[in-house]
């Protein structure tokens, strides 16, 4: 099996972290999530499971298979929410780390700190960034945040901060 795609995710945990998620949820979605509707239709009830199953299956005969399948959707969705929220703290965690750690290149360092913003990360980072990374190196600064092609979770705040440490540049 050729893996020379993931070449481009190597420098960039996030967009490989955001697609093994989604690899997981794919294989999820096709493979085992058809073999348990399959069986909540046909009736075929596991041994361990017991009352609470046929609890469910009387449940979806009464309020109607369409309505329990959505009740069913909306806790993955509600479980995936939760799951993206703590990726992107863990995310913004490391990617702290990196911005600080004087032992990294430089432009990992901004890589990092523009990435952190993308995530929506906040200002009291910014003002180291602004003033040890980005003032010193505003060259590779302008650099990082026309190449980086991490997606923007925050696109508004992003916008805002961009401004902002623009503002602060053309000042010092």
């Amino acid at each position: 099996m050729d893996l020379g795609f993931l070449e481009a995710y190597a420098n960039n945990p996030v967009s490989l972290a955001i697609l093994a998620i989604g690899t997981v949820l794919v294989i999820y979605a096709l493979k085992i999530l058809p073999k348990k509707i399959e069986r909540m239709w046909i009736g075929k009830i596991p041994a361990e499971k017991g009352s609470k199953t046929i609890q469910k299956n009387e449940d979806m005969k009464k309020e109607g298979f369409i309505q329990h399948l959505d009740k069913t959707l909306e806790r993955i969705e509600n479980k995936i929410d939760g799951l993206e929220k703590r990726l992107n703290h863990v995310d913004k965690s490391a990617l702290k780390s990196l911005i600080y750690n004087r032992h990294i290149h430089i432009l990992d360092r901004l890589l990092a700190f523009d990435s952190y913003l993308r995530l929506g990360g906040n200002g009291h980072v910014a003002d180291f960034a602004i003033k040890n990374l980005i003032i010193p190196h505003r060259d590779d600064w302008m650099w990082v945040i026309q190449k980086n092609s991490m997606e923007i979770y925050c696109k508004e705040t992003y916008r805002e901060r961009i401004a902002e440490i623009n503002n602060k540049i053309s000042q010092g």
